[in-house]
Parts: C-alpha cells; sequence; structure tokens
C-alpha cells in the first residue's frame, strides 16, 4: 500500500505514457498497411489499364501492316502512287512505335504492383544478354 500511495501517480503516469506509445504504434503500423493497400491498389488498375491498352495497339499494329502489305501490292500492280506505300509504312511505324512505348509503360507498371505486394527482390545472377544470331554483320562488338 505504501508504494501506490507513495508512487500511484508516476504509476498513473507511466500506464498513460506507455499506452499513449501503443496508440501511436498502432496509428503508424495502420497508416502503413492502408498506404500499402492503396499502393498495390492503384499498381493493379494501372497494370490492367495499360494491358488493355497495349492490347488494343498490338491489334492496330496488325491493322497497320495490312494495310502497308495492300498499299504495297497495290503500288507494285500501278494501282497507286508510292506516297501511299509511304504513308501506310510511316503509319505501320507508328503503330509499331505506340506498342513498344506501351510494351515499356506495362512492364514498368509490373514491376511497380510486385513492388507494392512486397516484391521478394532478392539478389539473383542475371545471365548476360545472348548474342544475336548474325553479330557478325555488327559493325560493332556489344
Amino acid at each position: 500500500r505504501v508504494l501506490v500511495r507513495s508512487h500511484g501517480g508516476q504509476i498513473t503516469a507511466n500506464i498513460a505514457a506507455k499506452n499513449e506509445e501503443a496508440q501511436q504504434a498502432y496509428d503508424a503500423y495502420k497508416k502503413a498497411v492502408l498506404g500499402a493497400v492503396q499502393d498495390t491498389d492503384d499498381a493493379l488498375a494501372r497494370v490492367i489499364k495499360e494491358q488493355a491498352r497495349f492490347e488494343a495497339l498490338a491489334r492496330d499494329v496488325a491493322t497497320a501492316g495490312s494495310s502497308e502489305h495492300i498499299a504495297t501490292q497495290q503500288y507494285r500492280a500501278g494501282l497507286v502512287t508510292y506516297v501511299n506505300v509511304l504513308t501506310a509504312q510511316s503509319n505501320a511505324l507508328g503503330a509499331r512505335d505506340q506498342l513498344e512505348q506501351s510494351r515499356l509503360a506495362l512492364q514498368t507498371d509490373t514491376v511497380s504492383l510486385y513492388k507494392a505486394l512486397g516484391g521478394g527482390w532478392d539478389d539473383v545472377d542475371v545471365p548476360p544478354a545472348p548474342e544475336p544470331k548474325d553479330s557478325h554483320l555488327l559493325p560493332f562488338k556489344q
């Protein structure tokens, strides 16, 4: 009883301080979890959106390739001028460029999703890129 009376205020203050520390730790944990869930949700939404864009662009590339082929055949048959072929080639190149930009964005978004999910990044030995089949045709060795 003497201990409680002489240190009662200090014990109550220590309990209050520990309760405040616990609440702060809980609030920090809650903020971290909610932030991780938001990051994951955002990354997943970007992957889904970019995947749909990529698929649409892949269809555009196929269509542009067909148009290029048709324009070339029509030119060979004397039905159109070479300007038509150049226009079709330019459109096909633009479509392929957009597709590659989308591929890069999709890969970047996928990495962001993996990171948001916790990643599991381990040190991994990455093998060097294989030599191209016709590497002897390259002006310099990479």
